[in-house]
């Protein structure tokens, strides 16, 4: 079995692990051909911000307690930490990120507080398909409601997450797609196949 518990600083190593791991399989990282190497730098930058934030949750084994997946959450206009020393290949993937955002914002009025953003989440692929994205999203609703969002918002770039994005409500509102996505003259991201597009998704509380 596994519970839901908030990100402490004690769960940072085995998060980061869990976080390099889980994410080199996510549609755009993987299309780019990002190892689990060069993702412990990227994990290493967003789960100490994680960590300050106190809205970021891990999922643990209950036998032997290890962390097996996250959520790692923010406020939808939180500052984003610097970046320079990240692999450069994962610059398209957080431009194209970026850019859903942007619409967003520049569309919509938004302040601290309105929105809960959903940046990533993972499940250490041993323990896919027990429902511990279920558990981690139902928790990710109390930590929205708990904190005052009346919205969350969330990224969704792969077919499972989308799926389960709808399943619990959220609503695409943008989408990009990724055969004709262009960074620096080159489409990146042409050899995906499924899904057709990352979606912007936003799950509003009555």
């Amino acid at each position: 079995m596994v519970y839901i518990v908030p990100f402490e600083k004690s769960d940072l190593e085995q998060t980061i692990r869990s976080l390099s791991r889980s994410f080199t399989s996510e549609t755009m990282s993987k299309a780019l051909g990002i190892d689990v190497k060069s993702y412990t730098l990227f994990a290493e930058i967003f789960c100490h911000k994680a960590i300050k934030e106190k809205l970021s949750l891990v999922a643990k084994d209950d036998k032997s307690g290890d962390v097996v997946g996250f959520s790692i959450l923010e406020d939808f206009v939180t500052e984003v930490p610097n970046l320079d020393r990240l692999d450069p290949r994962f610059i398209p993937i957080l431009n194209l990120v970026f850019e859903l955002d942007e619409w967003y914002k520049s569309n919509y009025p938004v302040k601290s507080g309105d929105i809960l953003h959903i940046f990533l989440t993972g499940v250490d692929e041993q323990y896919r398909g027990q429902g511990i994205v279920h558990k981690l999203m139902e928790e990710t609703f109390n930590v929205a409601k708990n904190n005052g969002y009346s919205k969350i918002m969330a990224e969704c770039t792969g077919v499972i997450t989308q799926h389960i994005r709808a399943k619990y409500g959220f609503k695409a509102i943008k989408e990009i797609e990724y055969k004709t996505y262009l960074y620096n003259g080159e489409f990146v991201f042409k050899d995906i196949q499924e899904p057709p597009t990352c979606k912007l998704m936003l799950k509003t509380f009555d």
